[in-house]
């Protein structure tokens, strides 16, 4: 399936048939003329670190046997061949100028210096190599600029044909800790809102009511049936991941405050099922664990 080809030149979402990897293009949906971006990856292991782990777990995710259940009620497995691509889809949200496009930045390219400029509406980003034969995989990368204001475009990267791979990631702007917590709150709701449009959609039709039913067994398998908060947690069906940003600024708060603040995001993803992670542009342990935890987002 042509995922954005409504948003996005066709041959953007294609590509050409080069055989050499591919990092990032971008364009935005809502102006009349697509802005490109395209960064050619490197072969030095300095520059492809990080893009290179991404898709080896891609490859792997790829190879591993999927079992369908057929209209007569038997169950067949079905191994993906080298001729197969294997697609996942992150969505990027949070308030205005809290840092989305420079952590996307830190993940594709972890050595490019250039500052990123603001996100119009929403832009797409893709970094793509070839897995073997003809088979590319790929990584969507979905950017909501603006904040809440264009919160309805959210329902374009999650869409019923998507929600199996995609993972929703909320950045927070720690150099306001008085509004780190509502924004989240909202954009978890919002997120969930539009999810179970999704699985409502989905559930209209006899193939979909499987998808659906899939989509909600990956969401329990995340949480073990012994957890002893199970009864407390209220798991989103897609994997939810709160990046609390710019914690170079939050540092210098009181600590009482600090622990009030983080404590109260801990619970918020706890709640959520939801990973929460600290990051800063300008620590490079923060960073790196940034880019190891979305490695394997």
């Amino acid at each position: 399936m042509d995922y954005g080809s409504k948003n996005v030149d066709k041959n953007d979402a294609r590509g050409s048939s080069k055989t050499s990897t591919e990092l990032s293009t971008t364009s935005t949906i809502s102006s009349s003329s697509t802005t490109k971006r395209t960064q050619p990856n490197k072969s030095t292991s300095n520059n492809t670190g990080v893009v290179e782990d991404i898709w080896s777990q891609l490859v792997n995710q790829s190879s591993t046997p999927t079992e369908t259940t057929n209209d007569d009620g038997t169950t067949s497995t079905k191994r993906p061949t080298n001729t197969e691509s294997k697609e996942t889809f992150l969505l990027f949200v949070g308030s205005k100028s809290c840092g989305k496009s420079t952590l996307i930045n830190k993940f594709l390219s972890p050595n490019k210096k250039d500052k990123p400029k603001p996100t119009v509406a929403m832009e797409y980003t893709f970094g793509r190599r070839s897995s073997g034969g003809s088979a590319k995989d790929i990584a969507h990368i979905w950017e909501l600029g603006g904040g809440k204001k264009l919160s309805d475009l959210v329902s374009v990267p999650i869409d019923p044909q998507r929600l199996l791979s995609l993972v929703g990631v909320i950045v927070l702007d720690l150099s306001i800790p008085s509004k780190v917590l509502s924004t989240a709150l909202w954009w978890v709701d919002l997120i969930r809102t539009r999810v179970r449009e999704c699985l409502e959609k989905l559930r209209s039709t006899r193939p979909g009511q499987r998808t659906a039913d899939e989509i909600l067994q990956k969401s329990r398998a995340r949480l073990p049936a012994t957890h002893r908060d199970t009864n407390d947690i209220d798991i989103c069906p897609i994997p939810l991941v709160i990046i609390a940003n710019k914690f170079d600024l939050f540092a210098n708060e009181d600590p009482a405050k600090r622990r009030v603040l983080m404590s109260a995001l801990r619970f918020v993803a706890h709640t959520s099922g939801a990973s929460l992670y600290c990051c800063s542009a300008k620590d490079k342990k923060l960073s790196a664990h940034y880019r190891s935890m979305m490695n394997t987002a």
